[in-house]
Formats: structure tokens, C-alpha cells, sequence
């Protein structure tokens, strides 16, 4: 009886946590959530298949916030350079008081926005996905 009163609670528990991060916009594997249990607005979730090949649901139109098949973060989860980056100028000269600050959010946006003057990013190797030189990082603040 107790076993089954902690289960149950521990389900109540990860239905709350997983119905939050749904409207959030987090995308979550479909072999972890129970559709029918979770709770959210309108009670729709939508079922999509990623890069990886594996199925998750999410919040009927919210896109991955770093247009990337393999991660699942929720807009609010990513870091604030993250986020400053997904802006326009203008929009980041308001929010960000600082030149270190804007330019780092230019600097990541450059690794996936043609846009950007020019991209110092390099391609990594092993587990370091991409990199950026020293030398090369000083001359494009300098620019």
C-alpha cells in the first residue's frame, strides 16, 4: 500500500514537471510522457519525429529554439547569450546594457547566421563540437 501511494506520488510529481516544461516549449520523448495524463492548455500535444529518429511530443507549433534535431530545450532554458542571440539589433541594444554582452550574442548567432559580417567558428573534433581561436576572436571584435 505505501509502495503504491509513493509510485503515485512520484507520477503526480513528473506529470506536473513535464506538463510545465510542455508549455514552456520543451520537446519530450514520447517513450517518457503519458499523452493522455498531461496537462496542458487545450489537452493537445503534438507528435513529432526528430534528426535522431525518435518520436517526442510538444506544445502544437513551438519550434526547437536552437533549430537543432537532437536538443529538446524549452526557450526559457537556454542561456541568456542564447537568447539575447535569437534577436534583432535593436531588439538586443535594448536588452543587453553592455558592448561585451551584445557582441557575444553576435558572436554566437555567427555560428549558425550567414548574415553575420563573418564566422571565426571552426569545426571542433571528438566531443567539441565547434571552436573559436583566440586571434581570430580579437580580430572580429576589433571589427
Amino acid at each position: 500500500m505505501a509502495t503504491r501511494k509513493k509510485a503515485t506520488a512520484n507520477k503526480d510529481r513528473i506529470t506536473k514537471l513535464q506538463s510545465r516544461e510542455l508549455e514552456k516549449g520543451a520537446h519530450l520523448r514520447e517513450a517518457t510522457v503519458d499523452e493522455h495524463v498531461v496537462d496542458v492548455p487545450n489537452g493537445r500535444l503534438e507528435r513529432v519525429t526528430k534528426d535522431d529518429g525518435q518520436q517526442y511530443f510538444r506544445f502544437p507549433d513551438s519550434a526547437d529554439p536552437l533549430d537543432r534535431g537532437d536538443v529538446s530545450l524549452a526557450y526559457g532554458d537556454l542561456l541568456p547569450v542564447q537568447q539575447l542571440a535569437r534577436m534583432d539589433d535593436e531588439m538586443r541594444r535594448s536588452a543587453a546594457n553592455t558592448v561585451p554582452t551584445r557582441l557575444a550574442a553576435k558572436l554566437w548567432q555567427a555560428r549558425t547566421d550567414d548574415s553575420v559580417d563573418d564566422n571565426p567558428w571552426e569545426a571542433g573534433c571528438r566531443e567539441i563540437g565547434e571552436y573559436v581561436k583566440a586571434s581570430d576572436l580579437k580580430h572580429w571584435i576589433r571589427r
